[in-house]
């Protein structure tokens, strides 16, 4: 029995979207609340929660998404 080789690694350069990593609607959401606290001249934005798996992360990207545009 011969050793099978093992397939050679490749890096596949894909730009990483945001916006595409996130809901449309928590887009919007966020859009709504960021006009709620200053808009585009916030420079910097914490997103907490008490409890775990509530969406911090997806808020976060969101908020992010809102800000560059």
């Amino acid at each position: 029995m011969g050793v099978k080789p093992e397939p050679e690694l490749r890096i596949v350069e894909r730009p990483w979207r945001a916006s595409l990593a996130v809901h449309p609607q928590v887009v919007e959401a966020c859009s709504l609340a960021s006009l709620q606290i200053r808009g585009p001249s916030v420079k910097r934005l914490g997103v907490t929660s008490a409890i775990r798996g509530e969406g911090r992360s997806a808020v976060a990207l969101a908020m992010a998404v809102v800000q560059q545009r």
